[in-house]
């Protein structure tokens, strides 16, 4: 059984995200700044006014115990925490949903542990592009309340399911018709692979071609007797992904390390 992170049953004011150019100045300075998007949580929903411990990631693969001044400065870190990913990465590729829709697939998927996003275009797509920096707030707000550790990416340079491949990766899509269940992704060796990745149908579903070269290229399962929504699916495969891959990488999740 792995150890939790340290994070998890802490009682310290809130778990923050630092992306990259954040990160790399609290490198060079040992101290930055609070992002300005974070102080409203802190400062009005936490109501937190005073010094204080927190805790930092940089979506990677570090996490930071630092003090927080009054004048909201974070110093250098008492902790510092190495993470060690599992293997392989799990993947969700999809066509976009409405923004509510998505937002909520995007935020349960996060804390369930998903790498990151392939968006992709489909015949019947419903929403054919996104603001990134939404998918990055809609990421940074799940982050927050899961105090998951890992920034997902939002990958828009496969353009279509034709242009998905098997090369390394186990992919497989969701088909109410098919008589491989999830046991059939409970049997796989994942160990061989570089990658798991799901292909979640739009909310207009797939086009006659689509599902023609998807039956033709990727493994089918279903997920239930019923037609599930686009979001239902996503969080449905991501949830029993994980569990897979917590069983393969049993060893502990996180070691401390130096500040570097």
């Amino acid at each position: 059984m792995c150890k939790l992170y340290p994070w998890i049953n802490n009682n310290k004011a809130g778990f923050y995200y630092l992306n990259v150019s954040e990160w790399n100045e609290y490198k060079n300075k040992k101290n930055i700044n609070f992002p300005k998007r974070h102080l409203h949580h802190l400062r009005n929903v936490l109501r937190v006014k005073d010094e204080v411990k927190i805790w930092v990631t940089n979506g990677l693969e570090n996490v930071i115990l630092a003090n927080l001044t009054e004048d909201n400065i974070i110093h250098e870190p008492e902790e510092t925490y190495k993470i060690n990913k599992k293997k392989p990465s799990f993947y969700i590729a999809m066509p976009m949903l409405k923004k509510k829709y998505m937002e909520f697939l995007i935020q349960k998927s996060i804390e369930l542990g998903v790498n990151g996003f392939y968006f992709i275009d489909s015949d019947r797509s419903v929403i054919k592009e996104m603001n990134k920096e939404k998918l990055n707030l809609m990421a940074e707000n799940a982050l927050y309340q899961s105090k998951n550790p890992i920034m997902p990416f939002f990958s828009f340079e496969i353009k279509n399911i034709y242009q998905l491949n098997s090369d390394n990766r186990y992919v497989f899509w969701s088909d109410v018709s098919s008589n491989n269940s999830l046991t059939e992704i409970s049997n796989k060796n994942f160990e061989s692979f570089h990658e798991i990745i799901f292909i979640n149908g739009p909310e207009g579903g797939w086009s006659k071609d689509e599902k023609e070269y998807l039956k033709n290229n990727f493994q089918n399962i279903t997920l239930s007797h019923n037609v599930l929504r686009s979001e239902t699916a996503a969080i449905c495969v991501t949830y029993h992904i994980n569990l897979i891959l917590d069983r393969l990488n049993n060893e502990s999740k996180w070691q401390q390390c130096t500040f570097k």
